[in-house]
């Protein structure tokens, strides 16, 4: 019973519903109180005063309802892009902070929080939102790309390259990059140099 009444009470309250509302009660009691044109040809001045109380009252409550709605409309625009601007700054410091040390293997999620003064649950959900993963597999996943750029641009050994981007442990490191590749740091730059050679062919 009480959820119908609140139901209704909200249904009724609506910018539009309570004026429409309003003007209902206005014809109704345009119905009811027969203007009578006294002897003098004048309207009752009573009756027309009520009436228009109450035409005035209808149109007050459309304005006192729909304004701060459209203010309301306005503020959460202003405070949503604000919001995002905020995440956007953060990201940025994050993936800045990422590509500078890449070569530690200590870096960790803790070590984020503390450099760019944000809390684990906002820097998680900025993470989750934004890039769809999370911070420690988006720090494996530039760590594998940065191997691969490596690989293919310079002649660093598997040892040397695995340590420049914060593996300790090389077999680990060729291990990983396998696992996202589907073949070894080694088959990598092969693969790659082959396709080089294959260009430089096509293009001579």
């Amino acid at each position: 019973m009480k959820r119908n009444l609140l139901a209704i009470s909200n249904l009724l309250f609506r910018p539009t519903n309570l004026f429409l509302f309003s003007m209902l009660v206005l014809s109704v009691l345009f119905g009811m109180m027969e203007l009578k044109v006294m002897e003098t040809s004048e309207i009752n001045i009573y009756q027309l005063i009520i009436l228009l109380l109450i035409l005035c009252l209808g149109v007050a409550s459309r304005y006192k309802f729909e304004i701060p709605d459209r203010h309301n409309e306005n503020v959460t625009a202003f405070v949503k892009k604000e919001k995002v601007e905020k995440e956007v700054i953060i990201l940025k410091k994050v993936e800045e902070l990422i590509q500078g040390r890449l070569f530690d293997a200590h870096l960790s999620v803790s070590d984020i929080e503390k450099e760019i003064g944000v809390s684990r649950p906002v820097l998680l959900n900025i993470f989750k939102n934004t890039k769809g993963t999370t911070v420690v597999d988006y720090i494996k996943k530039e760590r594998i790309r940065k191997a691969k750029e490596l690989l293919e641009t310079t002649t660093l050994n598997i040892s040397e390259i695995a340590y420049k981007i914060g593996y300790s442990d090389p077999k680990y490191f060729s291990k990983s990059f396998r696992k996202s590749n589907k073949m070894t740091p080694t088959q990598y730059r092969k693969f790659h140099n082959k396709l080089n050679t294959i260009g430089q062919v096509l293009n001579s």
